[in-house]
């Protein structure tokens, strides 16, 4: 469905509020009523039963009858072209789950309001006989003055038995396995005392931040409500009222029969805790942090309008992505600052974003404050915390390096946790050799006890089989790092992991082991990366030499010289039977003739060629010479020219003289071509030069605009034209004419390649043409409507935003119109594409098309961009309070 359709000729779908497996919710405008409601849309499947509209008529009825405060209203149903909708109450204000999100670990009598509102709402629907099936923190909404309201009373149910068949071959449970009821997960569909068991679930999660059971499956979630206890409150939030704790452990068992009977009288049991709570202390616990729901007031005014749009982002794991980059946006300049921002992160990732912060300090008294940031933390962690051993070992990296004297008792701690197997997590692994490697000027002996702790539990590493090639890669990675401390282990570690490289089974996964392993070695130690590499198939040695050479720095002097050596060899060695093509009389006008000759591989010069523009462009350049094809002799001076451009290696003195000289002699190659495939080459030169060599770049266009595009593909004529549209907008444009009307031949492919010649050109068109930047956006969106791949429409959003970042600086105009005009498929990429273009310049703009993003992902990725930008913009004088 697409913003601005109208649903059974009444509804009109306003903004997209959320998008699940089921289907989506939208805001929408009632015509008829003249009122805003919420729609949710319900997909029908093919594999339901065709009675499956009246049985949802039978349910959508039964819940209309419920009429209270905290219930939200039910308006409408029915079916408009395939689907199930709903006409609900809209409610202005946030889901429980995005509270949570916020704040981690509520206050305890605000826990309580909001209880007695849920437990309102469920005890009128169990009196009019329907239980909700699916009570969870999305479907409690808080309306602005504090109100509770409960929404999806029936359809929770509706859907457990509509949907039972499709879902029953993933064995998903009814409800939300989070906080559905152990009855749930079997041929049971539960009765009310179901709902009360979810209820004790989300006063769990508004206490603790987290809910009762955790699982990396639904499976896993079904075995452990069915075997396992809830754990007790008190055990993971001490403080909290007693009465309170009790009642949550009651609603949480698994038998029933031992739930509290009704939703009355939990309220009255909530009023007892309430009663408790008034003279309790409501405690921090380690599942939050004390600052987690302090008062914007205490952050400087330059960051609270970031903070506060980091608040607006739903997505858990979105927003604690945003708070880090705010927090790591503004660390150098304020470290207090940067950790009131990652208030409400969970109190073990805080702690050790904190503790990477201190140790990337270059001030030492910030790193020194957002240690004690850390150390705080670190207090309200019980000492059994699952979690104690990755903080004990980051905690000793820190010391070791910053406050060694203080380092001795957290070194001891890592050992005894690296020794009990029931301690030392998998990822602790490399963690354990780095430091090692990091102690071993100070604690030689103690480095040499940990790595050997690191061979024994590196050598238990189960292979995955889905990536076995990683395995081999990592155990080299962990050998990396705790070199300095132990060679000799390191050596062991690297024979181990060749050996696992070489064993995996299957072809490809074993390539790529080889590879991996190869180009991690290769850093350290290249002849036994050569080794590797000789295992290797010979067309694959040639890309793990320059993967090798683009991981490598450029200061490594002991290492590059020998890498470029390698490299360079491999290329010159590795001898192919490939096709030469030669132009037959004056300008090729009698075609070409072809004959196969052996020698060098291309391919292989002109990977090594382009690699080695970092560190040595005259080498570069005589190994392109080799090639000797005109068309792939082109391609790599043009590949040169633009790895040129970007590179910050040794040659980066000489530029833009380099890139220039080898658009030149790509210039020349093309020459030696004829027909299309020279008008291609020349594209290519027009597209590499129009920046650094804009002559260059109009002469190539010239001859590739003479070309004659019958008998070629639409999509190499749109990329011609996508070549062309910085030195030649015009020609570009003529193409394309040619390229789009066949509209009945295209394949997406093409399609997607016209589209990406359509917003080029409209970009090089500018500001200063607005009707003919129009028509181009006219076409862009018929091209993208006959898209038939929805995912090939978001990729077009997503590469557009690479191509031209911070389009919004230099073209506002152009970013405008789109955002104004182009209302085809993925209109929320679009928009999401155009509020990044706008970044940095622009901030009050971004936020305004954020803000029209319908789709919540993306508009959770689009708002923590942009408390980014403003965290980055503000100067460093504005962080004080």
């Amino acid at each position: 469905m697409e913003r601005g359709e109208r649903i059974a000729g009444r509804y009109e779908l306003v903004r997209r509020l959320g998008r699940g497996g089921m289907g989506e919710v939208w805001a929408a405008r009632d015509h008829n009523l003249h009122r805003d409601v919420a729609l949710k849309l319900l997909v029908l499947d093919d594999g339901l039963a065709p009675d499956l509209p009246a049985r949802f008529e039978r349910e959508a009825v039964a819940a209309a009858q419920i009429s209270h405060p905290n219930v939200v209203a039910l308006y409408d149903r029915g079916v408009h072209e395939g689907v199930l909708f709903l006409v609900m109450e809209k409610v202005d204000g946030p889901p429980l789950s995005r509270i949570i999100h916020q704040e981690s670990g509520l206050e305890p009598g605000r826990v309580l309001r909001i209880a007695d509102g849920i437990c309102a709402a469920l005890a009128a629907a169990h009196t009019a006989g329907i239980v909700h099936y699916d009570i969870k923190p999305h479907n409690v909404m808080l309306t602005s003055d504090g109100q509770v309201k409960v929404v999806d009373f029936g359809i929770a149910g509706f859907l457990q038995t509509a949907f039972s068949l499709v879902r029953s071959s993933q064995l998903a449970p009814a409800g939300t396995p989070e906080y559905a009821a152990p009855e749930q997960f079997g041929a049971e569909r539960g009765d009310k005392r179901s709902d009360l068991y979810a209820l004790g679930g989300v006063l769990f999660v508004l206490l603790t931040g987290r809910p009762p059971y955790t699982g990396h499956s639904a499976l896993a979630l079904m075995a452990q409500k069915i075997g396992e206890d809830a754990p007790r409150l008190d055990a993971i939030r001490p403080g909290l009222p007693t009465a309170l704790t009790d009642l949550v452990a009651r609603l949480l068992e698994r038998d029933p029969g031992r739930r509290p009977g009704s939703a009355e009288e939990v309220r009255q049991l909530l009023r007892r805790a309430s009663e408790e709570g008034d003279d309790s202390d409501p405690g921090t616990g380690p599942g939050s942090t004390e600052e987690s729901s302090g008062p914007l007031s205490e952050l400087p005014p330059a960051l609270v309008p970031a903070v506060e749009l980091v608040c607006r982002i739903d997505d858990r794991e979105k927003q604690i992505d945003a708070r880090v980059r705010v927090a790591e946006a503004v660390v150098t300049t304020a470290p207090d600052a940067a950790g009131r921002v990652l208030a409400g992160v969970p109190a073990v990732q805080h702690c050790l974003i904190l503790l990477g912060l201190a140790d990337e300090a270059t001030d030492p008294g910030h790193s020194r404050q957002l240690f004690e940031q850390a150390e705080r933390l670190i207090e309200g962690l019980p000492p059994d915390h699952e979690a104690s051993p990755l903080v004990s070992s980051a905690v000793a990296w820190y010391l070791t390096r910053h406050a060694p004297e203080r380092a001795v008792p957290w070194l001891d701690r890592v050992e005894r946790v690296a020794h009990d197997d029931r301690g030392a997590p998998e990822e602790m692994v490399e963690n354990l050799a780095e430091l090692a490697g990091r102690v071993s000027g100070t604690h030689p002996e103690r480095a040499v006890r940990l790595m050997a702790r690191v061979e024994q539990l590196a050598r238990r590493l189960p292979p995955d089989p889905e990536i076995a090639f990683s395995l081999p890669w990592q155990l080299v990675r962990i050998a990396a790092a705790g070199r300095a401390a132990d060679p000799g282990c390191a050596e062991r570690l690297i024979d181990l992991a060749e050996e696992r490289a070489r064993g995996v089974e299957t072809t490809r996964q074993r390539r790529s082991a080889l590879k991996w392993t190869a180009e991690t070695v290769a850093a350290f130690d290249p002849q036994r990366a050569e080794r590797i590499v000789g295992a290797m198939p010979p067309e694959d040695r040639a890309s793990a030499w320059t993967s090798a050479l683009r991981s490598a720095s450029i200061t490594d002097t002991d290492v590059v010289p020998l890498l470029l050596d390698l490299a360079e060899r491999n290329a010159l060695e590795l001898q192919v039977s490939q096709e030469v093509r030669t132009p037959r009389g004056p300008l090729g006008l009698f075609g070409s003739s072809r004959q196969t000759v052996t020698g060098p591989d291309r391919y292989a010069l002109r990977r090594t060629a382009v690699a080695f523009v970092r560190f040595d462009g005259a080498r570069a350049e005589r190994l392109a010479r080799r090639i000797g094809e005109a068309r792939h002799e082109a391609e790599t001076f043009i590949e040169m020219a633009e790895e040129a451009c970007k590179s910050r290696g040794a040659a980066a003195g000489t530029q833009p003289g380099l890139a220039r000289s080898w658009l030149r002699a790509a210039y020349e190659a093309a020459l030696g071509e004829v027909g299309w495939e020279q008008a291609s080459l020349m594209g290519q030169v027009a597209r590499a030069a129009a920046a650094v060599d804009p002559a260059r770049a109009r002469r190539a266009a010239d001859h590739a605009g003479k070309a004659d595009p019958k008998g070629v593909t639409p999509y190499a004529v749109a990329a011609l034209a996508s070549d062309l549209a910085a030195a030649d907008p015009v020609q570009a444009e003529r193409l394309l004419n040619w390229a789009i009307a066949p509209d009945y031949l295209l394949k997406d492919s093409d399609r997607n390649q016209i589209a990406v010649a359509l917003i080029d050109v409209a970009v090089a068109v500018g500001d200063g043409l607005p009707k003919r930047t129009g028509r181009l956006i006219q076409l862009l969106q018929k091209v993208v409507r006959a898209f038939r791949s929805a995912s090939k429409r978001e990729e077009l959003w997503s590469d557009w935003s690479r191509r031209y970042p911070g389009l919004g600086t230099h073209s506002p105009g152009v970013v405008r119109q789109l955002a104004e005009e182009y209302y085809g498929p993925c209109r929320d990429h679009m928009l999401r594409a155009a509020a990044a273009a706008y970044l940095p310049a622009d901030v009050d703009r971004a936020l305004e098309i954020a803000d029209e993003i319908t789709e919540a992902g993306l508009r959770d990725d689009a708002l923590g961009d942009i408390a980014v930008a403003i965290a980055r913009s503000a100067h460093p004088a504005a962080w004080k309070v």
